[in-house]
């Protein structure tokens, strides 16, 4: 039982906080909830987890069995990804195999709130010059359009992503699938 592959997808678009949730999840001291929702993905809390990338999952499997190699030292794993990335789709090809490898998925999807989310892009951009997929460009424009109805369109965009990940999901028999919204530290219903 202990020795079945885990993983534990964390998943949201650009800038909604997967990296400062997977930084406390693998870090000294993660929050109460953070400890319930990594005791639900994983059998034992001891055990070493690997911080995975789409990028170098691309990679691993590209070339014939290494990502087997690269498994076999570890059993649990968190996948950072990010549904908005500007090659999501393309790297995303690989999930149905992926998921063949693993005897048990969870999938966890940091909620931001619209208003918030669209601030954290603005400084990172201001920070950063930050290289936006075409998605975030899209959902950007139009939230600073002066036509109301394209401010409209570019949160409901921002919505859909969430439910289209959580559907992608279902499609692929993966149940085990948190909402998280994690500036109020609470499950959402997905």
């Amino acid at each position: 039982m202990f020795n079945k592959k885990r993983l534990l997808i964390v998943a949201g678009p650009t800038g909604c906080g997967k990296s400062t949730f997977i930084n406390s999840a693998l870090g000294g001291k993660p929050s109460a909830l953070t400890k319930k929702l990594l005791k639900n993905a994983f059998t034992r809390s001891d055990f070493k987890i690997e911080k995975l990338f789409l990028k170098r999952l691309k990679k691993l499997y590209d070339k014939e069995g290494r990502f087997q190699k690269f498994t076999r030292h570890y059993n649990n794993f968190i996948l950072d990804v990010d549904t908005t990335g500007m090659k999501f789709k393309k790297n995303a090809l690989i999930f149905p195999e992926l998921f063949e490898e693993f005897d048990y998925i969870s999938s966890i999807q940091i909620y931001t709130p619209y208003e918030i989310w669209l601030n954290r892009i603005l400084e990172r951009k201001i920070i950063r010059s930050f290289k936006y997929s075409m998605k975030v460009r899209r959902i950007l424009h139009d939230s600073f359009s002066l036509k109301s109805q394209e401010r409209r369109r570019a949160e409901r965009l921002y919505y859909e992503n969430y439910e289209t990940w959580e559907s992608y999901l279902k499609g692929n028999n993966i149940k085990n699938q948190f909402r998280l919204d994690a500036a109020e530290g609470i499950i959402l219903e997905p």
